[in-house]
Formats: structure tokens, C-alpha cells, sequence
């Protein structure tokens, strides 16, 4: 039983940091291209 726990908590902490490093790089991305319109425009 603490090994499934284990398991599981570690499933968790991998989708955790997957969904956060996503989600970082999505806004990062729409934050790059925001800046490169502002850039541009001067």
C-alpha cells in the first residue's frame, strides 16, 4: 500500500509540474509575441 502511494504521489508531482511547466510556457510564449508587436510597432 505505500508503495502504490508512493507511486501515485509521484504521478501526481509529474502531471503537476508538467501542467505548470505548460501553462508557463504558453503564457511566456503569448508574452514574447505581445512584445515583439509592441517592438515593432515603434
Amino acid at each position: 500500500m505505500k508503495m502504490l502511494n508512493r507511486k501515485l504521489f509521484g504521478w501526481y508531482l509529474t502531471r503537476f509540474c508538467i501542467d505548470v511547466g505548460t501553462s508557463t510556457g504558453f503564457f511566456y510564449l503569448e508574452f514574447k509575441e505581445l512584445l515583439d508587436i509592441l517592438l515593432c510597432s515603434y
